[in-house]
């Protein structure tokens, strides 16, 4: 991913430290600085015709310039009265923390940004968890995978695509943007979305866990189409962003099912050991083989079945007639947050299986 070439100039030379230091650590996206702390050398370099891809300027040493910068890449960080700012500018409050700064800037200068942010070749590891019991109520598989991976060091993004979301039960952040807003920037047609993407993720700071907060509204999954579905893993896969990507739904059955099966290059379905969801399994290990012959998709080494034992004595799954991978986890305990404890044994259980399968 290109640099983006970023102006920044306020006369708070505190804050200028602060802010430019988060920007060059956070490499996400990557950022080239040009820095000013006073309006006559920034005005030089307006006059010299060097040009940026972001210009943030605080407001009152933009009141101050005698020839004004293009305001098409221009966002103003506002520490004067409002009744001093220009109209119809972007602005922002300068006053809040750097992540939150970073992320309102880019949502509102993504469409000026060169659109190399999109293309990339090296991509992260997409991993897909897939609900046979239809929810994640309380089986927490794909937020400890979550957490697992961002333990180990992985920068880890977590999406939930059930139609009815609780990624906010399990993670928190001070960002309000997230997946509704993604979801209308894929409808919308928007470009850069990498960028667009950036800007509707929170890092959990207890799991060490990226997420897009829940969509508002069941209907924004629900009305998702492949060509959208592809764009959104496209835009968040670049292994510059981040090494793994986790997925999660409840299994069905549709027009997505392909798209995700297609991408992921590590797909787990998960259970419960009830035999009323030992039966959904076998089916759904039925649907897997189909799909497979239809679409041309070679799944059985990505594919592995994660059974949580919660009840003794179960019925079995056999693994000589199975064609796919069967794991056995030990079930997670329920209370504030232990899911994510390190010492749990569910977690443990799931950090080996990873660690086992190479993952």
């Amino acid at each position: 991913m290109s640099q983006i070439r970023m102006v920044l100039a306020d006369r708070d030379t505190l804050f200028m430290e602060r802010f430019s230091e988060y920007l060059l650590k956070n490499r996400n996206p990557s950022f080239s600085l040009v820095l000013f702390s006073n309006g006559p050398k920034l005005q030089e370099w307006l006059e010299s015709g060097e040009k940026a891809d972001i210009m943030a300027i605080s407001s009152a040493l933009y009141n101050d310039l005698d020839k004004k910068p293009d305001k098409e890449n221009l966002v103003l960080l506002r520490d004067c009265p409002e009744s001093m700012l220009p109209e119809s500018f972007k602005s922002i409050f300068k006053y809040r923390p750097a992540g939150y700064l970073m992320k309102e800037i880019i949502s509102l200068c993504a469409e000026k940004i060169p659109h190399d942010f999109d293309q990339h070749k090296d991509s992260g590891n997409i991993n897909l968890v897939l609900y046979a019991d239809g929810s994640d109520a309380l089986n927490p598989f794909a937020q400890v995978l979550a957490a697992v991976k961002a333990g180990s060091g992985r920068k880890t993004l977590y999406i939930s695509l059930d139609e009815i979301s609780n990624a906010d039960a399990y993670f928190s952040g001070d960002n309000d943007r997230g997946l509704s807003e993604m979801i209308y920037y894929l409808k919308s047609q928007k470009d850069n979305l990498a960028l667009k993407a950036e800007a509707c993720t929170t890092l959990d700071m207890d799991t060490g866990v990226y997420f897009m907060k829940g969509h508002h509204d069941p209907r924004d999954i629900a009305g998702l189409n492949e060509k959208e579905l592809t764009s959104l893993l496209n835009s968040v896969s670049s292994k510059t962003l981040y090494d793994e990507v986790i997925v999660a739904r409840g299994f069905s059955n549709d027009h997505l099912l392909p798209v995700l099966l297609n991408l992921a290059h590590r797909i787990y379905i998960t259970a419960f050991n009830y035999s009323s969801s030992l039966n959904r399994v076998r089916k759904i290990r039925d649907i897997l083989w189909e799909t497979e012959q239809k679409y041309g998709l070679d799944l059985k080494n990505r594919a592995v079945f994660c059974i949580t034992n919660v009840v003794p004595d179960p019925g079995i799954l056999d693994p000589a007639n199975f064609d796919y991978e069967i794991k056995y986890l030990q079930g997670p305990i329920f209370a504030s947050n232990l899911a994510f404890e390190t010492m749990g044994r569910y977690y443990s259980d799931l950090k080996e299986l990873i660690e086992t399968s190479g993952d």
